[in-house]
């Protein structure tokens, strides 16, 4: 990609052109085809924020809307095979699909002036989860106070509903972790890389433009296609036994990742820290045996995990898909039982521990009822001391 030292060039060029561009591979020229050029000095580069394995992502000055945005481009695109062409527009064009405040929105996507694909997303301030995480597990006290156990929970939450609204599309994620998820300073949530999402429904018949339609269509079908391999694509301590297996997916394989972030929120450390090794055959091992999850003592010395937090965790993250929470609201529910003072479906509490939590629930009417219990029983005594001459009132 031509840059000059302070703006990312791009063209008009006419569509014959772009017919008549040199690419290593001739099977791209269709997939990119669907793509609009975009005009000269629109985005202005500031600062490379990222690289990836597939793309990399820069800071750049907006001039239209004159805002700083992300932008996401493939500077070697050139050398990219097809399917890797269509995972990044896949994941430009899915993301865009999925407006909901906990996903990051995409305002743009097209061609540079090299026919290199890009797409323009929000750009969010703040710290990944991975990273936040870590802060914590190293003891850094401001973060550890302005994070506390139950504000971690709701944003916990808060992807659950990014994840769920997805599911309600059709669309799984297949790549949930801390790392793919942003959490800014003000409770923002954002769930980010929806490279590996995959479109359930093959239809897909929603009221879109024609031509993103189309292409929609053909990332679905490319994404079917691969599928039909069983290639396991995700990333290892997190993806779910069955996906580990290539095997059919639906969203309880999301609602096992999401049981792998809540472990790693509340022991600080990621499932894959507590295996003896971490190569890539071992975790896989490990996950699709269960051990990953079955053989670890969860204890939190500086934040005590809670039994009912523990036994959602280890039911999010069963081996066996019918042994999970069927769908992301039923795990998000749990959680909301757990904060509103409710048995969890996750536990079997026991009558005393049903007591214990309905007097938490209603604690201030128990305050008072119980301030009121023993005023009425020090009036009766009054009265009856009285009564029986044993209290003087008068000389």
């Amino acid at each position: 990609m031509d840059t000059t030292e302070d703006t990312i060039v791009t063209t008009f060029i006419s569509r014959d052109t772009f017919h008549n561009a040199e690419l290593n591979s001739e099977e791209n020229l269709p997939l990119l085809s669907e793509l609009s050029l975009k005009p000269r000095d629109r985005y202005k580069f500031i600062r490379t924020i990222g690289i990836g394995g597939m793309k990399t992502v820069l800071l750049v000055y907006d001039k239209d809307t004159r805002r700083n945005v992300a932008l996401a481009m493939m500077p070697d695109f050139n050398n990219r095979s097809n399917q890797e062409l269509s995972k990044f527009i896949n994941e430009a064009l899915i993301t865009a699909k999925l407006e909901h405040p906990n996903i990051v929105p995409i305002h743009d996507i097209g061609l540079d002036s090299n026919m290199s694909p890009y797409f323009v997303m929000t750009f969010l301030s703040g710290m990944m989860l991975s990273s936040l995480l870590s802060r914590m597990k190293n003891g850094d006290e401001e973060i550890l106070r302005f994070y506390y156990a139950r504000k971690m929970l709701l944003n916990f939450q808060k992807i659950c509903h990014a994840v769920e609204f997805a599911h309600s599309q059709n669309i799984l994620h297949l790549d949930l972790k801390p790392a793919n998820v942003h959490i800014g300073k003000y409770g923002e949530v954002q769930v980010l890389d929806w490279g590996l999402a995959r479109v359930m429904d093959k239809d897909l018949k929603q009221e879109i433009d024609d031509k993103k339609n189309k292409f929609l269509q053909n990332m679905a079908n490319n994404a079917n296609q691969a599928n039909n391999k069983h290639v396991a694509l995700g990333t290892p301590g997190f993806m779910a036994p069955e996906q580990a297996l290539g095997k059919e997916l639906d969203c309880r394989a999301d609602v096992y990742s999401l049981g792998a972030i809540l472990f790693s929120i509340l022991m600080l450390r990621s499932p894959t820290a507590f295996l003896p090794n971490t190569d890539t055959r071992t975790i896989l091992k490990a996950t699709i045996d269960g051990s990953i999850i079955n053989d670890v003592e969860m204890i939190n010395e500086s934040r005590p995990i809670p039994p009912a937090l523990e036994a959602i965790c280890r039911k999010a993250m069963a081996t066996n898909p019918s042994d999970r929470y069927q769908t992301v609201k039923a795990l998000r529910d749990d959680i909301g039982n757990y904060l509103s003072n409710y048995p969890t479906l996750a536990e079997s509490p026991v009558a005393s521990r049903k007591m214990v939590l309905f007097v938490k629930r209603n604690a201030l009417r128990f305050t008072i009822f119980s301030a009121l219990l023993i005023f009425a029983a020090i009036a009766v005594a009054f009265a009856y001391f009285v009564s029986s001459g044993k209290i003087v009132l008068n000389f």
